[in-house]
């Protein structure tokens, strides 16, 4: 057997004698070969933030249909049908550990598939680095200022009191209205409406994305 063509030999078939014979070529036609599907993007036990960006990237070749990639299956175990195609771009991943298929079927209705598995895990934010509240004046609020931190959309604020034991002030603001919406460079707070007697103070500051929250830093004069 080679390739679709079968040779069978057929000894003593014929009136010549012990040594003649026959041979007969076979032709087996439309048998179908199975596509091959390969996925090159994500690798097999990468991981990702809930965050992130995964993007799905895969090839499928048909020896009768040529390059099938166009009709690969994307599917999730957890998440089941993620799209069609060569390439998908995809957000917004549950947390878990997902096995993400891809699967084609040639003309014939064949159907292949290859496997990997990714990991979606919390996002995690930098601790801003708190810096020297200015004006530290009684009765009048300190201005808050500390480092900017990547991906962080929003800061809590808070000012504890250490003689009473107890929470002075908690804000949240946006980065925007912080004056570091682009995630550089130093943010400042003026809290309003609020004033501090004397006594000892200690400011806090900690960024979220609206989904997790960095560390608390502090300040202690």
């Amino acid at each position: 057997m080679d390739g679709d063509t079968l040779l069978v030999g057929a000894q003593w078939d014929d009136d010549n004698g012990t040594d003649s014979g026959s041979a007969y070529f076979f032709s087996v036609a439309g048998m179908n070969q199975p596509p091959v599907v390969s996925i090159a993007n994500p690798t097999d036990g990468s991981s990702y933030t809930i965050n992130d960006t995964v993007v799905l990237t895969g090839t499928a070749t048909d020896a009768e249909d040529g390059d099938i990639s166009t009709n690969v299956d994307w599917t999730s175990n957890i998440e089941g049908a993620l799209g069609t195609g060569e390439s998908l771009s995809v957000t917004g991943l549950m947390l878990g550990n997902h096995i993400i298929t891809a699967e084609v079927s040639d003309s014939a209705g064949t159907t292949v598939s290859d496997t990997v598995s990714i990991t979606i895990t919390n996002a995690t934010l930098a601790t801003p680095d708190m810096l020297a509240p200015n004006d530290i004046q009684q009765p009048t609020a300190p201005t808050f200022q500390w480092t900017a931190v990547a991906g962080a959309t929003d800061y809590e604020l808070a000012i504890y009191n250490i003689g009473t034991d107890t929470l002075e002030w908690t804000s949240t603001h946006s980065a925007a209205a912080a004056g570091c919406g682009n995630g550089t460079g130093t943010c400042s707070i003026q809290p309003a409406g609020i004033s501090l007697q004397p006594g000892g103070y200690t400011w806090l500051v900690r960024a979220t994305d609206g989904t997790t929250f960095s560390d608390w830093a502090i300040y202690s004069p």
